[in-house]
């Protein structure tokens, strides 16, 4: 069994408390399904419905995820998630690459991202990036120091 499998079983006991029936699904996916170990598990929960009260019980289970290498999970309301693979489609595109069924249905079974909305989404965080390495260029003033860290910054984006 996968060292993160014990882990995510554990969260599904967890949320099952929080959220009773109304966990419908939960999957894992990330640096620890993609085999890095020292990463925290990282997951998206579909929930039929989540309120304030839910959040207040996830947030006392903060410091607890943490010490099992576990990152805050997404929790999402599964119409909300449904409604909005178009809107996230990098996000949930990686998801979808890589992930592993945990428990309930697979939200990802039959859900697809559109080539269109993936372009659009490309192509806004490329603009936005070139705005702020303009906007950057000039707050530099010349200065070439300013300038090479402004590219050692911007690199990794």
């Amino acid at each position: 069994m996968d060292s993160w499998r014990h882990a995510a079983a554990a969260l599904v006991t967890d949320l099952r408390h929080i959220f009773a029936g109304r966990l419908r699904s939960l999957v894992a996916y990330g640096p620890t399904i993609e085999g890095d170990g020292d990463a925290p598990l990282t997951c998206l929960a579909l929930v039929d419905s989540l309120g304030i009260s839910d959040l207040e019980a996830c947030a006392r289970m903060a410091h607890h995820w943490e010490r099992q290498s576990v990152a805050i999970p997404l929790i999402l309301p599964d119409q909300e998630f449904r409604r909005s693979l178009d809107a996230f489609p990098l996000e949930y595109g990686e998801i979808l690459r890589a992930h592993e069924h945990v428990f309930g249905p697979d939200p990802f079974d039959g859900a697809s991202i559109s080539g269109e909305d993936l372009r659009r989404a490309c192509e806004t965080q490329v603009k936005s990036h070139l705005v702020h390495l303009r906007e950057g260029f000039i707050e530099a003033g010349g200065r070439p120091q300013a300038i090479a860290d402004l590219v050692g910054t911007s690199a990794p984006a």
